[in-house]
């Protein structure tokens, strides 16, 4: 698996969510008042993403999404986080003693090549879905948007990713 943040700057969507700064417990820079954040984590084999809204790359914030988001990967691929190895760049954001202690082997990259295209994938559909004009909030436009690239039809598989788990990996691979 490998994992990454995909920066959204607000001026590019056009709109600013609201946002519960105090619920966060965080006085937000004018950074973290022009820009968000998007976990995202993606399977090698099947493609699988899980994407999660994040309001800042605090390890306080992105720590409890990333074991969310290795739980569901571990969940949806029938493996345990333990019998998992990540890749990643090496990022302040990432508390990767926490994420050893979980059993989860973590190896830094300069550039994680799958999980770099599928945040390229991943921003041109929630740009689509922002353009519709359906929704202004944030955790819904990247629900809509990790299930839409959990369900493109890889040109490598011919499947889609959601597809792709239910497979045996030698049919894959």
């Amino acid at each position: 698996i490998e994992f990454d943040l995909v920066e959204l700057k607000w001026k590019d969507i056009g709109f600013t969510p609201t946002i519960d700064w105090e619920a966060l417990k965080i006085k937000p820079t004018a950074e973290d008042r022009s820009a968000a954040y998007i976990f995202t984590l993606a399977d090698s084999l099947t493609g699988l993403l899980f994407a999660k809204f994040s309001p800042t790359k605090y390890r306080k914030h992105i720590t409890p999404i990333a074991k969310e988001g290795f739980e569901w990967m571990s969940k949806k691929l029938d493996t345990p986080i333990k019998n998992m190895h990540a890749l990643s760049d090496s990022g302040k954001e990432w508390d990767i003693e926490k994420y050893k202690s979980w059993g989860l082997r973590v190896k830094f990259v300069a550039r994680a090549p799958l999980i770099e295209r599928k945040n390229s994938q991943f921003q041109q559909s929630l740009y689509r879905i922002i353009k519709m004009k359906t929704t202004k909030s944030i955790h819904t436009l990247v629900k809509h948007t990790q299930d839409i690239v959990n369900r493109t039809q890889s040109t490598l598989t011919k499947v889609a990713p959601i597809q792709a788990i239910k497979k045996n990996q030698t049919e894959l691979a």
